[in-house]
């Protein structure tokens, strides 16, 4: 039998989903979820928070180790929060998969080779389990965007179009686009880094990110071996 993928997250993943109505449908896509004990104390003063606990996700306790790496983290790129910085520590220490929609921490995840998701990942895996369906995925999405306080990247609008029409009973291509250019574009698009459902300004030049984080950046594609994985 197959171990369920174990997947680290921070509170930017959980603020998306709840705006989308899809934190209980999180937990059907074979994925152990785990946080930092941080991120679950921050949630526990949202509405979600209880909800994170009863549903069963992995409180991580942080090694000496791995807390002198969080707090590496946070001298090396201090756009991160204490938070951030611990559950990139976990990610990296333990070799997980990283999933998160702050788009600082996606950008110093990559430059730090630790794998990398988002939101949009994790909303193919219920439509291709079949855990929700188009149309329902194609309102949580838009619901999701309108808090991203930009124009809408093609490869969401993309999604959307693909999501309505299947909804209407048309047929297509799954997305509309390959799965390479999915992550790049979700990952060029995270919304701002955000903590425990608040939108956090980041000042800086240009994109709106700290120094640390648009060196890091890397809007020209992902490194070697960052490409979606299904399973």
């Amino acid at each position: 039998m197959t171990r369920p993928q174990i997947a680290v997250t921070d509170a930017s993943l959980w603020f998306d989903l709840d705006l989308g109505g899809l934190i209980d449908a999180a937990f059907g896509v074979g994925v152990t979820w785990a946080a930092p004990d941080v991120v679950l104390r921050e949630q526990s003063a949202e509405p979600t928070g209880s909800i994170l606990l009863e549903r069963g996700v992995l409180e991580l306790d942080l090694s000496g180790a791995e807390m002198r790496r969080a707090f590496a983290f946070l001298v090396q790129h201090p756009g991160l929060c204490a938070a951030e910085a611990m559950a990139l520590a976990a990610a990296a220490g333990r070799g997980l998969l990283l999933v998160t929609d702050d788009r600082c921490l996606r950008a110093v995840a990559e430059r730090k080779g630790v794998r990398c998701r988002g939101v949009l990942w994790l909303l193919d895996r219920l439509l291709d389990q079949g855990v929700v369906g188009p149309r329902a995925l194609a309102h949580a999405l838009e619901a999701i965007a309108a808090s991203w306080r930009r124009p809408l990247p093609e490869e969401v609008r993309a999604r959307l179009r693909a999501w309505r029409s299947t909804a209407k009973g048309h047929t297509g291509g799954r997305n509309g686009i390959t799965s390479n250019e999915a992550e790049r574009e979700e990952w060029q698009h995270a919304p701002a880094c955000r903590q425990s459902g608040r939108a956090r300004t980041r000042q800086g030049a240009g994109n709106g990110l700290p120094a640390s984080c648009r060196a890091s950046q890397g809007f020209g594609g992902h490194s070697p071996g960052s490409t979606e994985e299904r399973s």
